[in-house]
């Protein structure tokens, strides 16, 4: 079978490998002449990881990758700390992948 994906983005390209590594021919477009690097860092939730894992990407990945050991949720007005989630190895073993 035969499938069009439009858009090169992360949900794209992602499901192009998936389907490509399930024996569809993928077509992928594009509006963009070139892909290149826009805006800031992304992150990427552990079962995005866990998926981009399975389709065998994350060892390109590995040396781009920055771990947050956790996040802080701060009150704006006053920068006072309301709470704090544990992630970096936390994050690992309570969802089996990173968040990255």
């Amino acid at each position: 079978m035969r499938v069009a994906i439009a858009g090169a983005g992360i949900a794209g390209l992602t499901t192009a490998i998936a389907l490509a590594d399930r024996g569809f021919s993928v077509d992928l477009f594009e509006r963009a002449e070139i892909l290149e690097e826009i805006g800031a860092g992304i992150q990427l939730s552990p079962n995005a990881m866990a998926v981009l894992e399975r389709l065998g990407v994350t060892a390109d990945l590995a040396e781009r990758l920055v771990e947050p050991r956790g996040l802080e949720i701060r009150d704006a007005s006053r920068g006072r700390l309301l709470t704090c989630i544990p992630l970096g190895a936390a994050a690992r073993r309570r969802y089996g992948a990173p968040y990255a």
